[in-house]
């Protein structure tokens, strides 16, 4: 027969699974059932009165600063596990498994759709982050700089600029990518269009004149016809 030290049940606060006789017995005599919080909460929290209105999350606060005084312990509040202190980014109220899990699902949104990627991934982060996002913010506002690709896809579709390709969320050489038209010249209203990854990695500080001239060389020396009229 199995006795209360064989038998679990989850603690309503930190969620651990527990032996019923780390849960405290409660009722009439003959009519006596264990409680909801296993010991530990209980006696984190005796001294703690929570006040009727108190909401969830007041007392998550609390029962979370009793828990890393006493243990250095604290739920998560997405998988609402109790869990040690190091599973945690500093000061983030989600542990670390929890945090990439969203990382991944954001990231995952935003290289959905083309505006996603434009908007997102380089309009969204704040200006002056970091060298990256402080050369592309120098001269335009989010605003603005969402307005630069809505005017690309009036005139280009979602077309490279410089190569006519298709954009491709699914393939990350094909996806769209701000690309200085003079090259060092600043990413200003006037000076950037929009590209495929692919061909603004390769152009790099280039002219569109020297990518095209790489162009006719690599065809000729594959092989290929190329009339000696086509000229940039």
């Amino acid at each position: 027969m199995y006795s209360a030290i064989h038998i679990k049940r989850p603690c309503n606060i930190c969620k651990h699974a527990k032996p019923l006789n780390q849960f405290r017995e409660a009722g009439r005599p003959g009519k006596k059932i264990r409680i909801r919080m296993c010991n530990k909460c209980r006696q984190a929290t005796r001294k703690d009165k929570w006040e009727p209105k108190d909401s969830l999350a007041t007392k998550r606060k609390r029962i979370n600063a009793i828990y890393m005084a006493k243990w250095n312990e604290k739920i998560c509040n997405a998988c609402n596990v109790m869990q040690s202190a190091d599973d945690f980014h500093k000061s983030q109220s989600y542990c670390k498994t929890c945090s990439h899990t969203f990382a991944l699902e954001k990231r995952a949104e935003i290289n959905s759709t083309c505006e996603g990627i434009a908007y997102g991934k380089y309009a969204g982060c704040a200006p002056g982050n970091n060298n990256r996002s402080r050369s592309r913010k120098e001269f335009l506002t989010n605003e603005e700089w969402n307005k630069t690709f809505d005017d690309h896809v009036k005139e280009h579709d979602y077309k490279c600029a410089a190569t006519g390709m298709a954009f491709d969320v699914n393939d990350p050489l094909l996806r769209p990518s701000p690309d200085q038209i003079i090259p060092s010249g600043g990413y200003s209203k006037d000076n950037i269009r929009w590209t495929t990854v692919q061909y603004n990695i390769s152009r790099q500080d280039y002219t569109d004149k020297q990518m095209f001239d790489m162009a006719i060389a690599l065809c000729r020396a594959n092989g290929c016809v190329v009339y000696e009229s086509i000229e940039y």
